[in-house]
């Protein structure tokens, strides 16, 4: 294939929706919390969206000029006393946006699912579009959570892990939700760095962000599904008699 064959815009435009996205660089210990919202159609949501976003950094102190990196993508940080610091990665898509806290502490305790302990409390934050993934997940070294640990964390739910890249790190979850509707991942660093850390951990939810997107028809799709057959029915009964007719049919006809 040509250069010229590549070179088009649209090449151009989903080269750009895959690698300018912000990196997820993190250090361990981290606690990170990943939100998706659902956007509806039109320009006037994005507007809004962008300005709760803005209005967030500017609660905590941070130049909106110095975390935009576009205006599809946001990143700002804040550096407490203690060293703690929290990261958040803004990201507009075309039916959705997403949050991403990331809190790298400096404290040796344990990691526990549930609310970030951040030495400040964070700015109200109540987007107002419908929440359709929440993702919890504590990012670890490898001596901190051996399996019963790890069992204890989760609860009595059945785990399931995989190794990360190339066996230099793992990936843990039950695939369940809380009451609270919050999915839960534990991710042992082992010997990754903090980029192949982050890498792996933007494709877990950008996999949980697409996936719960592509299945939010199915309901939908149930219950056309009867009405679809009958569709396909009469297509292949109609298409049957058609090629019958031709056996016998004239040049003409």
């Amino acid at each position: 294939m040509s250069q010229t064959d590549t070179d088009t815009s649209l090449a151009k435009r989903v080269h750009r929706e895959l690698h300018e996205r912000p990196p997820l660089d993190v250090v361990v210990p981290a606690h990170i919390h990943h939100c998706a919202y659902l956007l509806v159609d039109g320009e006037q949501p994005r507007s809004v969206a962008i300005e709760h976003m803005e209005q967030l950094f500017a609660d905590l102190g941070i130049l909106t000029a110095e975390s935009r990196l576009g205006r599809r993508h946001a990143v700002a940080e804040k550096t407490y006393d203690n060293g703690d610091v929290l990261r958040i990665t803004w990201e507009l898509h075309t039916e959705f946006f997403t949050y991403t806290f990331t809190h790298m502490s400096k404290q040796t305790e344990a990691l526990q699912f549930g609310p970030l302990q951040l030495p400040e409390p964070l700015p109200a934050f109540a987007p107002q579009w419908e929440r359709f993934v929440a993702i919890d997940i504590l990012v670890s070294d490898g001596d901190q959570f051996n399996e019963q640990k790890r069992q204890q964390l989760f609860g009595t739910r059945r785990l399931y892990g995989s190794l990360l890249h190339g066996g230099n790190g793992q990936v843990w979850t039950g695939f369940e939700l809380d009451d609270d509707n919050w999915g839960h991942y534990h991710v042992v660093a082992a010997d990754l760095n903090a980029v192949q850390l982050g890498r792996h951990i933007k494709r877990i939810v950008d996999i949980e962000n697409y996936y719960h997107l592509i299945l939010m028809p199915l309901d939908q799709f149930r219950l056309r599904s009867r009405e679809l057959r009958d569709l396909e029915m009469a297509f292949t009964r109609e298409t049957g008699e058609m090629f019958d007719a031709l056996v016998d049919a004239s040049a003409e006809d």
